[in-house]
């Protein structure tokens, strides 16, 4: 289960905003620049709360193969 955040949220929120904002000029949200800029926002929160809120689906693993070794006399 994926916990929402606080900038996830508020930035689902600005897209939504920014995308009725669009729409109501008339122009296609797909192709406005603030809708463009927050949607790849939104991607990179969506992908910190992955890595801080686990592995969304199971055999997933993002740390697999990293090897955690310690040196003890360098």
């Amino acid at each position: 289960m994926t916990m929402l955040t606080r900038p996830l949220v508020d930035l689902l929120v600005a897209e939504a905003a920014a995308r009725r904002r669009a729409a109501e000029r008339g122009d296609d949200p797909e192709q406005c620049p603030e809708v463009a800029q927050l949607t790849a926002q939104l991607g990179v929160q969506r992908q910190l709360a992955q890595r801080v809120n686990g592995p969304r689906r199971d055999g997933y693993d993002p740390l697999r193969g990293v090897q955690h070794t310690r040196v003890v006399n360098p």
